[in-house]
């Protein structure tokens, strides 16, 4: 019985010791590739929000990973039809967004495409990433695709979503790593 405060002191001063051997999450902010994308991530991988606000589609195009900074376009469609899109430079910043509307034909040629998207993920670098959420009944799916590039080809499904859209100008953009 004189054991048990020895044996409580000795439990009590191991726990203080593991407290203090626990590391904090690291920091990403010199590394805003590293932030822009999870930032970006977390607009796909949040269905309750997605769903929330109606959004039908969700895309996220990486078209500038370079040593300066994130820069990702953004496109939005909800299912009345409300399009917005803008350039988001990584840092939460919203430029340059665009906003219409879809007649009906256009979003069921969009509705169309959409079904018309392979389900399987293509895994590119970072530089040619696409990211495309949508809902498929009372799912929210994610998948990630690329851009043209010399490794992976482009999914037809995917550009003819992104001619609908109207994508924006500076995708057509060529920026040297």
């Amino acid at each position: 019985m004189r054991h048990i405060p020895a044996i409580l002191l000795i439990l009590l001063l191991g726990e203080c010791a593991y407290a203090g051997d626990k590391q904090s999450a690291p920091d990403f902010s010199c590394y805003p590739q590293v932030g822009g994308l999870i930032s970006c991530i977390g607009l796909h991988t949040n269905a309750g929000w997605n769903l929330q606000h109606t959004n039908l589609l969700v895309i996220s195009e990486f078209y500038r990973m370079d040593c300066v900074g994130c820069d990702v376009l953004q496109y939005f469609v909800t299912e009345s039809g409300q399009v917005l899109d803008y350039h988001d430079t990584g840092d939460g910043v919203i430029t340059q967004p665009r906003r219409k509307q879809f007649s009906e034909g256009d979003l069921k040629k969009l509705r169309l495409a959409i079904s018309e998207l392979q389900a399987t993920n293509q895994y590119p670098w970072l530089s040619t990433l696409v990211i495309v959420s949508h809902r498929e009944g009372t799912n929210w799916v994610t998948h990630s695709y690329a851009r043209s590039s010399n490794e992976i080809t482009e999914t037809p499904a995917l550009r003819h979503i992104l001619a609908i859209i109207g994508e924006r100008p500076e995708a057509q953009t060529t920026h040297p790593f």
